[in-house]
């Protein structure tokens, strides 16, 4: 299980210090995409669902319900030009690192300049060498630097979609992308009278891809389990239940950090290629309860895969404020490697006003030595946030030659 430490120490932080960048934006996002059959799938609970070209309309083809939306409250219509990834046209450029800015509050601010292309590592970090990879003799047997960035939404915000475009340059071994830590809001069970206790608080879930051993890769989304109280004292746990797949060779308990269900499915994404994953809350015909699916677009070929998806056990439930991206090293043996991770294209999708671009994240390290050791950077560039780390060259984050947290914006 990865290290969603995400901290309900660092939201708390974060909630205070964020400058929130928003703003509604028309994006065709699947222009070139047939959904009507990539966008398909039927499993015991009856879900069939399908996209409409035009707009992102959820129907469900027992019922005949459908759920419309967009930026006007009906439907959401998206202008996205999928043969470059994003809205806007990018000429290829070497990335130019983020300059200071000063932010709110005096705290450190980075904003970012330039065009985005593709990343000249070499002109923003100093790469170790092959030699100096090998000779890595990882002392305190840490793992390389941990970098976490919370992509700014309102806390009271409420969203039915979220979706986000990732690559990763540099992918070994025991590398974990993690694209979404996120909360729900489960106001509905509060409601019902209950008093609602989570493992972390503004943390209940999240997902992402990882690379284990040799071409062992693997989609992951995980949810803590929920705790109810009711006024008679009597304590309920919820545990989201998996719908889809049915099967898995994993077991989907966990525990460590707190318990709950995940699911890891192989896919073979790859280094150096960009994907878009689409988190989405719809509604069980059987249950009544949300179900949350994760999917995956390959941006290169167009293909959309249906991952998992989760009956969370409550009924009326979104997403709701800020949501994290990291990069991790869960290997230890590995963790001289060099790895990255870009975003871009952070959207949600908030109930009442359509889709939203997301342009700010408060990002930075999560400790050094014992847990973590090593070199890393962060920072923006054009249209996405990047962030870059090698367990060689000593305790960045110690010894202050590593950034510290901070807001990064994009240009």
């Amino acid at each position: 299980m990865r290290k969603k430490k995400l901290l309900a120490i660092t939201l708390t932080a974060v909630l205070g210090i964020m400058a929130v960048e928003v703003y509604a934006d028309d994006y065709d996002y699947y222009d070139d995409y047939d959904y009507s059959e990539d966008y398909d799938y039927s499993d015991d609970e009856g879900y069939d669902y399908y996209y409409d070209d035009d707009y992102y309309d959820y129907y469900d083809e027992e019922d005949d319900s459908s759920y419309n939306y967009d930026d006007s409250g009906d439907t959401g219509s998206s202008d996205y030009d999928s043969d470059s990834g994003s809205g806007d046209s990018y000429e290829e450029s070497t990335i130019i690192p983020a300059t200071p800015n000063s932010g709110e509050n005096g705290s450190n601010s980075y904003i970012s300049t330039g065009k985005a292309g593709d990343i000249d590592w070499g002109s923003v970090f100093q790469l170790p060498s092959a030699d100096e990879i090998a000779a890595y003799q990882n002392p305190n047997n840490s793992r390389s630097p941990y970098i976490c960035g919370w992509l700014s939404i309102p806390a009271d915000v409420k969203y039915s979609e979220y979706k986000v475009e990732f690559k990763a340059d540099y992918l070994p071994e025991g590398t974990y992308c993690c694209l979404g830590n996120w909360q729900i809001d489960y106001s509905w069970l509060e409601e019902q009278g209950m008093t609602v206790r989570t493992e972390y608080d503004g943390v209940h879930g999240y997902a992402g891809f990882q690379r284990k051993h040799g071409d062992d890769m693997e989609a992951i989304m995980s949810f803590w389990d929920i705790y109810c109280t009711d006024a008679n004292g009597n304590e309920t746990t919820i545990r989201p239940t998996r719908v889809y797949p049915e099967n898995t060779s994993n077991t989907e308990e966990f525990g460590g950090e707190g318990t709950g269900a995940h699911c890891l499915v192989p896919y073979q994404w790859e280094a150096g290629k960009w994907y878009s994953m689409h988190l989405i809350c719809t509604t069980s015909e059987t249950t009544g309860n949300t179900v949350v699916q994760q999917w995956v677009d390959n941006l290169e070929t167009g293909e959309a895969t249906l991952l998992c998806s989760y009956d969370i056990g409550v009924k009326n439930a979104w997403f709701k404020g800020q949501t994290a991206f990291f990069l991790e090293n869960f290997y230890t043996e590995y963790a001289g490697e060099v790895r990255t991770m870009e975003v871009r294209n952070a959207q949600y999708f908030d109930i009442y006003e359509g889709w939203k671009q997301i342009t700010s994240a408060y990002v930075g390290p999560n400790g050094g030595t014992p847990t973590y050791e090593g070199s890393y950077d962060f920072g923006a560039v054009g249209d996405r946030f990047w962030m870059i780390t090698s367990g060689v060259g000593g305790d960045w984050y110690g010894n202050g030659t590593g950034k510290q947290t901070m807001t990064v914006n994009l240009g």
